[in-house]
């Protein structure tokens, strides 16, 4: 956190449990306050860096909504994006690449961000897996 009026910056912890990494939340918000954030779930390995599905943070009340697809998927960035026309900071959509590793095969996944325990609404698989990569970019339309 840092605080521009005294340009003091502070580490905080938001879970002691759960760990995640790669923050990301609704692209309008940039730069302002959020509700809600959405990090990669990272699992522990002694060999790699393991990532797994999706963590829902609330800032507000410090709950998390979890999808663990298990330990033969993996995920990279989850992207956020809006419902058209909403005003809720939550309705959308969270996007990812999830490998998975019993069929060497990639799925461009899409969770509902209000209902991220329920785990993907659609997999759309990929003619080729998909490397791993650490950062999403959703363009709506090009001009």
């Amino acid at each position: 956190t840092v605080n521009t009026a005294t340009g003091k910056v502070r580490d905080d912890v938001l879970a002691d449990h759960e760990s995640g990494d790669l923050p990301s939340r609704d692209p309008r918000l940039v730069g302002r306050k959020h509700r809600y954030g959405y990090l990669v779930q990272t699992r522990d390995s002694a060999e790699t860096v393991d990532m797994g599905g999706v963590i829902k943070h609330d800032y507000a009340t410090g709950t998390r909504e979890v999808w663990d697809p298990g330990p033969n998927l993996h995920s990279g960035e989850w992207l956020f994006v809006p419902a058209p026309g909403s005003t809720q900071e939550d309705a959308g959509w969270l996007f990812a690449f999830v490998y998975d590793a019993t069929t060497d095969s990639t799925a461009l996944t899409i969770i509902d961000a209000t209902a991220v325990a329920k785990g993907p609404i659609a997999r759309i698989p990929t003619p080729q897996r998909v490397p791993y990569g650490f950062h999403a970019t959703w363009v709506p339309a090009l001009a």
